[in-house]
């Protein structure tokens, strides 16, 4: 079960006393543009707690749009580009106790086009955000402010075209990589971090992606069952994890503890060059088939397809093909 104020009681998280829930931190939005002004109301602080949102659009091929309150407002970063930030002129102009509000940019808010927007906010235990200016130096200390120990780290360079740089816990190890434009599997030839991500800092080395001398990088760092949620603060409400696939429809079942709002999957083993794949709840994921998908390499509008089901504790696999279920390919999730 979701630890959702909805579910579990009122703000103050009931008889338990305060607690913080994922109504707090995370939301998936859908809408439809309107290109002219629009108040996007999701309930999440980012004037206050700072965050991340993610827009894509869902009938329209336009490109992955993901801004941040650290890099200020209109510098938008394409997951499906090795492009440095551009400047999205009337796209987020304000950053809101309740949510932003929009201006008419097409690739946010264009007439009648359907939208998804992910919106998670900076709390220990579930989401960070840093920011540096890279030097050169092998073993540069990056601290962050995640309250526990990062198990996937996404890094762009913001000043320059490369490639993003994805770390997940369940990589063969710390030189190991992902790229999130790409569908390339895990590789080692450009080894961004010198040692595993600490519950304080990460540790880069002097690679052109994470840490090159005079270039401008963020990182978005995700939690992994960190115990900081709930009416007592001791549940959580993101985990990070691999499976092996079996290629059959009766696929893995993968235990959360509760049931998921959004996951993110991607093949990282040697042969699994595929395409990631991005699911959240609200645009749906229903039982037997038609999940709603968007491809975080890709700017292609929405596709429906029978990958899996979403259970009371986690969810199953339920199509023996390649993207999320190939015999004997590893894929991690978050």
């Amino acid at each position: 079960m979701s630890i959702s104020r909805k579910i579990t009681g009122d703000a103050s998280g009931g008889s338990g006393g305060s607690g913080k829930y994922v109504d707090d931190v995370f939301s998936t939005y859908l809408y439809e543009g309107i290109n002219s002004d629009l108040d996007i109301v999701n309930g999440i602080d980012l004037s206050d707690k700072g965050g991340m949102v993610w827009t894509k659009s869902r009938t329209a091929s336009y490109r992955h749009a993901i801004q941040d309150t650290e890099r200020g407002n209109g510098s938008s970063l394409d997951s499906s580009s090795t492009a440095a930030e551009q400047d999205d002129r009337d796209s987020i102009r304000t950053w809101q106790p309740d949510g932003y509000t929009l201006g008419g940019n097409n690739l946010y808010n264009g007439s009648r086009v359907d939208y998804a927007s992910w919106t998670f906010a900076k709390q220990e235990g579930f989401f960070d955000i840093v920011t540096w200016t890279g030097d050169n130096t092998v073993g540069r200390a990056v601290p962050h402010n995640l309250g526990s120990t990062p198990s996937m780290v996404i890094i762009k360079c913001v000043s320059h075209n490369v490639s993003w740089f994805v770390w997940h816990k369940d990589l063969l190890n710390y030189e190991y990589y992902l790229a999130l434009n790409t569908t390339a599997s895990q590789a080692n030839t450009n080894k961004g971090f010198t040692a595993l991500p600490t519950d304080s800092e990460l540790n880069l080395t002097a690679y052109t992606g994470v840490n090159q001398s005079g270039r401008e990088y963020v990182a978005y760092l995700f939690a992994d069952d960190a115990p900081m949620f709930g009416p007592n603060g001791d549940e959580s409400i993101i985990k990070c994890g691999s499976y092996t696939g079996n290629g059959s429809n009766d696929g893995p079942e993968i235990d959360l503890g509760w049931e998921p709002q959004w996951i993110l999957i991607k093949g990282s083993s040697s042969g699994a060059a595929y395409d990631w794949r991005l699911f959240d709840a609200m645009r749906g994921i229903p039982v037997g088939t038609g999940d709603k998908v968007l491809q975080p390499n890709k700017a292609a509008g929405e596709e429906t397809e029978n990958n899996l089901d979403l259970t009371a504790t986690g969810f199953r696999l339920t199509n023996g093909g390649l993207a999320t279920n190939k015999a004997n390919e590893t894929y991690i999730y978050m």
